[in-house]
């Protein structure tokens, strides 16, 4: 929804009081109710501005790969090493495998032909290929200066998509080689169940991928701090001047947070019964590298 356009009452009443056989003027109004305003130009010229900065994407992918080695490769590694010994202290069958981290590194290759595709069609179409959050408003100037001014837009969009179809295609054979190893199977059997069941995924692996894609990415659905945030912001006008982003850098948040021991909903988990087997293998391996970026983070800051 547009922060310049708002459905009130009166807006609402003259919807109901259309003709439903007026298909016509029904649209006309509607067009001209979703219109974007000066408002909207303005604030979509702005916020290009503040993205244009080669640093800024520059950023914007060195995020997105080092997320992808850490969560990919080394939390996937930790989390077969935990569950090996979890399961060997318990008796309980391993459901977590270091070989997991083999797979990402095996998915990229497809992932990254993948990804230059798909960025490229979000780079010509203005609109995300691959699905998750990915910006806040629709493009409000329309025209070739409209493409021009929002240049930077457009390639944030394309590096998000590039990476949300590397980090599907690394977490779908991770995923794929998980499901193997859990049927028993071993060596070549193993590896060729796992470009099967990639190659073909199930329904549920294609959604746990791209929930892994949009996580990576940083461009889930907001959270409730988030919709809280934009719920204000919507209210205050020019308010989205003075906080002109907020589901990235809650996506952000929430990422590093829970990856220490301060996060809430561990705890919440762990009381409930729910971080048992390698749930819970995936939740040690979390915090204990998330624990060693932030001590390395700071011991850094404090060397100057």
């Amino acid at each position: 929804q547009r922060d310049g356009f708002r459905i009130t009452e009166e807006i609402a009443r003259r919807l109901a009081a259309f003709d439903p056989e007026e298909v016509g003027r029904l649209n006309a109004f509607t067009r001209k109710m979703t219109q974007p305003g000066w408002r909207d130009k303005i604030f979509e010229a702005w916020i290009s501005s503040l993205l244009s900065g080669l640093a800024t994407h520059g950023v914007n992918m060195a995020s997105n790969a080092l997320v992808a080695v850490e969560r990919g490769i080394g939390e996937r590694a930790l989390t077969g090493m935990v569950d090996a010994l979890r399961s060997a202290l318990t008796g309980t069958p391993q459901e977590r495998f270091v070989g997991e981290a083999w797979a990402e590194i095996y998915g990229m290759k497809r992932g990254i032909a993948d990804g230059l595709r798909i960025a490229g069609e979000a780079w010509g179409t203005e609109t995300p290929q691959f699905g998750g959050r990915q910006v806040e408003r629709m493009p409000a100037i329309g025209g070739t200066d409209g493409k021009v001014i929002r240049l930077p837009l457009r390639a944030l969009m394309a590096e998000d998509e590039f990476f949300k179809a590397l980090a599907y295609r690394m977490a779908l054979h991770s995923l794929a080689y998980r499901q193997a190893s859990q049927e028993g199977r071993r060596g070549e059997t193993r590896a060729r169940r796992m470009d099967a069941l990639a190659n073909d995924p199930t329904p549920e692996l294609v959604e746990r991928a791209k929930d892994e894609a949009v996580l990576r990415t940083f461009t889930k659905d907001p959270n409730a701090i988030a919709k809280a945030v934009m719920t204000v912001r919507r209210a205050l006008p020019g308010s989205e001047y003075v906080v002109p982003f907020v589901n990235t850098p809650a996506n952000i948040l929430q990422y590093a947070l829970e990856r220490t021991p301060l996060d809430p909903t561990m705890w919440k988990r762990l009381l409930a019964g729910e971080l048992i087997g390698g749930k819970l293998s995936e939740e040690v391996a979390q915090k204990a590298i998330g624990s060693l970026l932030l001590a390395g983070g700071a011991m850094l800051a404090a060397s100057g």
